[in-house]
């Protein structure tokens, strides 16, 4: 073991041989210290037992003085880590001169000793100041704790969700079917704008006129996609399986129809590639139709966006 004292405050510690050359701090005062290697201390020890060998007072002090300015001079040439010897050499140096000055030499030549003992005794309960440094408690971080499980949609949300892609998807670039306006988180009202020709009634004539643009709204119930949608014409239009407040999809409609495909379905109806005169919602366009089949459709062009091919 390694017995040395605080250079500042004359704490005693013992620390085991295998810490010599350790830098620490003391536990009691915080001064930065240098654990002493054996060979010093011993070098130390040795300078005092050369000081109570002396006859004298006066030799004593001299002598001790001497050996005690020849150690620190050697620890002064040494490496960084004697610095505290240095310094535990100059304090029993500067006690045992100022034990000499007394009149008695016998508590002179006592002091040294006793000194030297205070250095070399072992003080077991004290906790080896180089302990911290030498092996830092390494930093425990806790794991971060899971993300909390996303929470499952319903079936109709997750429908909305993919009926509103779906129909960005379709119609974003295609320039016959635009979506005009999508209500709701998700979208559960759409407004779709028709670039097609069709029919409409206009007062007074008998024969209805083209009309190039229509406005639909397409209403998404609480019953969705099990039912059918609400689809209402917003625009004027003449056929056989649209009035003003519904478009007839019922017939045609399964759950497991995508909304897309619903509203191209709407644009063949106002185009007349699809029509049923057989039970019509308007009677007098049905008769119009039978009788001007070979006319038909009004607009013959492909309404599935290349998207859906």
């Amino acid at each position: 073991m390694i017995d040395f004292n605080c250079p500042q405050c004359n704490a005693l510690f013992s620390v085991p041989d295998n810490l010599a050359g350790r830098r620490a701090r003391c536990k009691k005062c915080a001064t930065p210290l240098t654990i002493p290697k054996p060979e010093l201390l011993a070098a130390l020890a040795a300078a005092v037992e050369s000081a109570a060998g002396v006859g004298s007072s006066a030799g004593a002090a001299s002598a001790m003085a001497g050996d005690g300015a020849a150690l620190a001079g050697a620890m002064a040439q040494g490496s960084s880590e004697s610095s505290a010897i240095a310094t535990v050499s100059e304090t029993v140096t500067a006690t045992v001169t100022a034990a000499a000055t007394e009149t008695n030499t016998a508590t002179a030549v006592a002091t040294a000793p006793v000194a030297a003992t205070t250095v070399s005794a072992t003080n077991v309960s004290a906790t080896p100041v180089a302990a911290a440094p030498v092996a830092a408690a390494p930093t425990i971080t806790a794991p971060a704790p899971p993300p909390p499980p996303a929470l499952r949609l319903p079936p109709r949300l997750r429908r909305l969700r993919a009926d509103f892609e779906q129909m960005n998807e379709a119609f974003e670039n295609f320039p016959l079917i635009k979506v005009r306006t999508a209500r709701g988180e998700p979208p559960e009202v759409y407004e779709l704008e028709y670039f097609l020709r069709g029919l409409e009634r206009i007062a007074g004539r008998q024969e209805p006129v083209e009309r190039s643009y229509h406005l639909v709204e397409i209403r998404l119930t609480g019953d969705y996609p099990r039912m059918s949608p609400q689809c209402k014409m917003l625009t004027p239009i003449f056929h056989p399986n649209i009035e003003p407040a519904t478009i007839c999809v019922g017939d045609y409609w399964t759950a497991g129809e995508r909304l897309v495909d619903l509203a191209i379905r709407i644009g063949e109806l106002i185009t007349y590639q699809a029509y049923n005169i057989k039970s019509p919602l308007d009677a007098e366009a049905a008769m119009w139709a039978d009788l001007h089949m070979r006319e038909l459709p009004i607009d013959d062009r492909n309404l599935r966006p290349p998207e859906l091919d």
